[in-house]
């Protein structure tokens, strides 16, 4: 095995990390793809991965209000417009107007009862969504960036340089508190430390995120 040195710059370990990371966290297959740097409400992950299902996705755009909504009401079995105005504050024309524009959309389809639900095709409800933040040693902050993305991400990793970071106990208990994973970064080898938990929480980041890796997929 040839021996690599430290990168200089953590935009050195990008292009090897789009490559090699997938298959050391698990994320093998075609269904997959990836952007870089994408902006998720106020934040930036490095890398951003979604894996496609089976199940045909329309990509609209939808608006923070629009996403608000969406994320609001997706395990719901039926729900209306006074619903929804009983959990956030809308006018009222502005709640009908979203309604019509995400039934137009294809977000949100009538129930039989003449409610609303939303759509089983939704990307945000049928896609698993990875999140990475890449430093060369500055793990601290590289943990609390990636704890941030679970907030619209199924898991959270901190890809960080093997050769410039010796792993202590302290690192890897904070870690796994946060719940994020942490992957050593040797060249365009990936050693994974801990392992990110799984979690998904419907926000209206996710659906922007969601919308964002299959607008993509779809190009």
């Amino acid at each position: 095995m040839i021996k690599s040195e430290a990168f200089k710059l953590e935009s050195e370990m990008l292009p090897f990390a789009c490559q090699g990371l997938p298959p050391a966290i698990g994320m093998n297959g075609p269904e997959w793809c990836s952007l870089t740097e994408p902006m998720i409400g106020n934040v930036f992950p490095d890398l951003l991965f979604g894996r496609l299902t089976t199940i045909q996705i329309n990509a609209p755009t939808f608006t923070h209000v629009e996403a608000s909504i969406l994320s609001l009401v997706h395990n719901e079995l039926d729900f209306t417009v006074a619903d929804v105005l009983s959990r956030i504050f809308l006018p009222t024309p502005t709640a009908d107007r979203t309604f019509r524009t995400l039934e137009k959309k294809g977000a949100l389809e009538r129930t039989p009862t003449g409610a609303f639900r939303v759509c089983s095709n939704l990307p945000a409800a049928q896609m698993e969504i990875v999140a990475v933040e890449l430093k060369l040693k500055r793990w601290r902050e590289a943990c609390t960036q990636a704890a941030s993305y679970l907030s619209f991400a199924d898991r959270a990793y901190a890809v960080l340089d093997g050769n410039q970071l010796k792993v202590t106990e302290t690192i890897v208990s904070a870690f796994r508190s946060a719940g994020v994973g942490l992957v050593l970064q040797r060249g365009s080898v990936f050693d994974v430390v801990v392992e990110s938990t799984t979690a998904r929480q419907m926000t209206p980041n996710r659906v922007v995120a969601a919308q964002k890796l299959a607008r993509h997929a779809l190009a």
